[in-house]
């Protein structure tokens, strides 16, 4: 069967079982009927007509309400231009945060309350609801930041204050995703040699600084060349779009290609269109399936469950920042629009080195 259908794609599960999602506006419904089988358009119409009518705007007896002001601003620019897996989050944040009670068993939702008469108390409400989850209820506040701030400029009939401007984030200790150390990056490598597809998954992610969602799609065709200013040699490079930040500024890396990843790359047998390839030699569906089978290479190592493909991210700019790269850098080579990451993993660096230096002197002359 022809399976070019609008909104249909594969999600294949980390054993390699192909999955089919219709998938429209950061929505998806699964479909359960194989291609081959009787009733599969059927099902697929059904699933494609469920995200349709998600799709329309809300009806007027709901105008000026939050859930309305949410729903238009998920069909603005400001929203569809960003990546599917982002919409998809901040999507399901608000919609959980709309669904609380304004008053514990009133029965009442915040999506039903009047542009008018939300204030700066009820998104003090709602971050405290979430306390316990400090990122959570500050995510709560930034994205309603952003609605509000929207509402003001295009739907300013209705949104006249930006109330959760006014209310602070929480303050709490951030640990992030966990950076691998380099006695894991080595117990990795031994157990996937230079050559295997675990292997190379690692020196990509490592050795381009890329996100997992890059990683899965680069290949061939993001190699370039490029003479080298002090040798005039035509040397390779890896050039790519990021795709968290593809819709929002277009920003292009170009990276040259270490001698490590080179010789990695040349040892194994990889995909035309993509480097990294699944058991049936297909580009992996996606950055989440390909955290799935990354989990399991990491777990073949003997690692633990929070060495993710992130984190090598991490190593990488630990690395570079211990080697003496500067904030512009590391802003260059991992793609950071603003200094604040880059000069965090410099201070961190500086002050290791310096400490080294100095140590010695507490112990004084005596």
């Amino acid at each position: 069967m022809n399976l070019d259908l609008p909104y249909l794609y594969e999600d294949p599960d980390r054993y390699g079982n192909v999955r089919l999602y219709v998938r429209r506006n950061g929505k998806k419904i699964r479909l359960r009927i194989r291609p081959s089988a009787p009733g599969f358009l059927e099902e697929y119409q059904t699933a494609l007509a469920k995200l349709d009518e998600a799709l329309k705007p809300n009806s007027d007896k709901t105008i000026g309400t939050l859930g309305w002001l949410v729903n238009e601003f998920e069909h603005s620019h400001a929203f569809t231009r960003l990546e599917e897996r982002e919409q998809r989050n901040r999507h399901n944040i608000v919609a959980a945060t709309l669904d609380e009670e304004t008053k514990a068993g009133s029965g009442k939702r915040f999506r039903d309350c009047p542009i008018a008469a939300f204030t700066a108390d009820h998104v003090r409400l709602l971050r405290d609801r979430k306390k316990d989850l400090p990122g959570g209820a500050n995510n709560r506040i930034k994205h309603l930041r952003i609605i509000l701030s929207w509402g003001m400029e295009d739907r300013s009939q209705w949104v006249k204050k930006n109330v959760a401007a006014d209310v602070k984030s929480l303050k709490y200790s951030k640990e992030g995703f966990h950076t691998w150390t380099e006695d894991e990056v080595a117990a990795y490598e031994k157990r996937h040699p230079t050559g295997t597809m675990a292997r190379l998954a690692l020196d990509l992610l490592l050795f381009t600084g890329a996100r997992r969602s890059d990683t899965v799609k680069l290949g061939p065709k993001h190699l370039t060349q490029s003479k080298n200013a002090e040798t005039g040699n035509a040397e390779p490079w890896i050039d790519f779009k990021p795709n968290k930040t593809a819709k929002s500024t277009g920003k292009e890396l170009s990276l040259p290609l270490l001698d490590v990843l080179r010789a990695s790359l040349a040892a194994t047998p990889h995909g035309l269109a993509t480097f990294l390839v699944t058991t049936h030699g297909k580009p992996f569906a996606s950055g989440a399936s390909f955290g799935n089978w990354f989990k399991d290479r990491v777990t073949e190592a003997g690692l633990p469950g929070e060495c993710m493909p992130h984190g090598l991210r991490k190593v990488g700019a630990v690395r570079a920042a211990h080697a003496g790269a500067t904030d512009q850098q590391l802003m260059a080579i991992f793609g950071w629009a603003t200094p604040k990451l880059a000069s965090l993993y410099v201070e961190k660096a500086n002050q290791k080195k310096l400490a080294g230096a100095a140590m010695g002197k507490l112990v004084g002359s005596g």
